[in-house]
């Protein structure tokens, strides 16, 4: 599930016997969709601050900007520009000193909200990125006539952390990291978990983007969600991750681009990028190329999985400055060479239908597990250093070899079965139950085990059932994968080990039910009913040391025998076959 943010795609289907199976296609992990909290972040180190509105806030960016090192923790609630505010930061919240954190109290970025005066209004960005080491998490920002943030590599900005973002409506590029003609250029900076989109499922004009950076260096940009970024006119939207104008070493990994005019671009005409990796990235673009390299030297593109709508290429290479390496990448359309550029390219896969994935529409290009993509693409890749976990973070190769594409198809859990599937058990006394996760190389075969009624009986983590006291209860193991559920049903009886019931299992002829020593006359009533439900099949108060009961008196099944002696009730349990 564990498992990015994640939809569940499930096909029922019944097999023999009482177990059902499920046919587990894919589970999606959009972990940028998910809201993450701090433990992903180190603790507050510098002068903590807790604001509650937008007064309070800037008052405490005014301390953070005199002495830097200063943590500013965020109450729940909208922080919303004033027009009285708007004189001296309608440019945006400017952050010039060192060590800088700004994070919600919650660690949830819908619970809080800091925006402006909306895409045509006239307030510019919500933050303004001058100092190094700054770090904004767990809010969403939005709703202003230039970015949400603008990173100033001008001002040497370097070390930027945006953690479980949301970036949403601005009328330029959501994220921007400006440069300058001094070649000083803000460098080592990280955005994940983040969302980047336009609310309205399209932008407001084209010079729109996600993320556009201008010759950072060092920067990672990992498992975060662009969807929407689509121009309105005929002229595209930027691309949803734009690294440019001689930045380096970018690295875009595991991020899921849907519904947007283009995907990730390294370089563009004359401004290229040298070095760096794609990889892992699930891509959907509907008017323009997928993954463009422009001038791009040394760029590693690696285990994608891109499809483009109206346009011929899902990766394209272009003008002589590029030199790439292009391997084990899923496309719909071709992987084009363009302008005098070169690379080596090997186990592609290029034209292939979008049936095999499980929504390419929704951004889902996970595998369905079928006849075809098992003979195309699983087990038919190379193996690559860069690239040992899959898109959900999954260990490469399960199988034989690197699956191609993105997505490291796992063999899936489809059902459980639990052994025994009745005990019983005196107080203190415990037991071991047996979970068996099909198929038997599953990919996760962890279950959980939990107790119906704990005053009767408790599990831990390993299946081990301990009776504590007297009565009835359901342990159920559940699957990691899939929420496939098996019981076992436990009776706790009170201890009396004069009273003995046979035969078990009981086929034919008489019951027999033994009530106590040899020449025992006490008083001792018996109620049998069917396992978990009411009616009585033989109810009968007796003074003899022994009774039989017919098999005419029973049906097939499961029963439960009650025994009231000397004050105290004792549980049998019978199966009539």
């Amino acid at each position: 599930m564990k498992k990015i943010l994640h939809s569940i795609i499930l096909n029922f289907r019944k097999t023999q016997w009482f177990l059902p199976l499920i046919a587990f296609l894919i589970s999606m992990q959009m972990k940028a969709f998910t809201n993450h909290l701090d433990d992903e972040l180190p603790p507050p180190s510098g002068t903590i601050i807790n604001v509650s509105d937008m007064p309070e806030l800037l008052a405490a960016i005014a301390q953070a900007n005199e002495t830097g090192n200063v943590d500013i923790i965020l109450e729940s609630g909208t922080y919303e520009y004033d027009i009285i505010y708007v004189s001296w930061i309608k440019w945006g919240l400017y952050l010039g000193k060192d060590n800088i954190t700004i994070r919600s109290k919650t660690g949830n970025r819908d619970d809080v909200i800091i925006k402006g005066k909306g895409m045509d209004g006239n307030i510019s960005s919500i933050f303004q990125i001058g100092g190094k080491h700054i770090t904004i998490a767990n809010v969403t920002l939005g709703w202003v006539n230039t970015h949400a943030i603008q990173v100033k590599g001008e001002n040497d900005a370097d070390n930027f952390l945006a953690h479980n973002i949301r970036f949403v409506d601005t009328f330029q590029q959501l994220l921007k990291v400006s440069g300058s003609t001094a070649n000083v250029t803000a460098d080592n900076g990280i955005v994940r978990y983040s969302l980047f989109e336009y609310s309205a499922g399209i932008g407001p004009q084209w010079y729109i983007g996600g993320i556009d950076c201008h010759g950072g260096k060092n920067w990672l940009i990992k498992d975060n969600v662009f969807k929407d970024i689509v121009s309105p006119e005929t002229s595209l939207a930027e691309h949803a991750i734009h690294f440019w104008s001689n930045a380096e070493n970018t690295i875009a990994e595991g991020n899921i681009i849907t519904n947007c005019d283009r995907g990730i671009g390294f370089g563009l005409g004359d401004r290229g990028h040298g070095a760096g990796v794609i990889k892992n990235n699930m891509v959907h673009t509907t008017r323009d190329v997928g993954i463009g390299l422009e001038n791009a030297n040394g760029v590693k593109v690696y285990n994608n999985t891109v499809v483009s709508e109206n346009y011929p290429f899902s990766i394209e290479y272009r003008f002589s400055g590029t030199n790439a390496i292009i391997k084990n990448n899923l496309c719909s359309a071709s992987i084009e060479l363009r302008n005098d550029a070169s690379g080596e390219l090997s186990s592609n896969i290029q034209n292939y239908s979008t049936a095999e994935f499980v929504d390419y529409e929704a951004g889902d290009l996970h595998l369905i597990r079928n006849k075809t993509n098992s003979k195309f693409l699983i087990d038919k890749g190379e193996e690559l250093d860069e690239v040992l976990l899959d898109f959900d973070k999954q260990t490469r190769p399960f199988g034989k070899g690197y699956d191609i594409g993105a997505d490291e198809l796992v063999k899936n859990v489809r059902g459980i079965l639990v052994t025994p599937k009745i005990l019983s058990l005196e107080p203190e006394e415990d037991k071991q139950l047996k979970a068996l996760v099909l198929p038997h190389d599953a990919y996760d075969k962890n279950v959980t085990w939990i107790s119906s009624d704990t005053l009767v009986a408790i599990v831990n983590d390993n299946g081990k059932v301990t009776a504590i006291s007297p009565g009835s209860v359901v342990i159920t193991a559940t699957t990691n994968d899939g929420d496939f559920t098996d019981n076992s049903y436990v009776h706790v009886r009170v201890p009396n080990f004069n009273i003995k019931v046979y035969p078990v299992p009981f086929r034919s002829g008489d019951l027999t039910i033994e009530l106590g020593p040899s020449g025992y006359s006490g008083s001792s009533k018996i109620s049998i009913r069917p396992l978990f439900r009411q009616e009585l099949v033989y109810s009968k108060e007796v003074f003899t040391e022994s009774i039989k009961i017919p098999r005419n008196e029973f049906t097939k099944g499961l029963y439960l025998i009650y025994i009231y002696q000397g004050g105290k009730l004792i549980m049998k349990t019978i199966i009539v076959k």
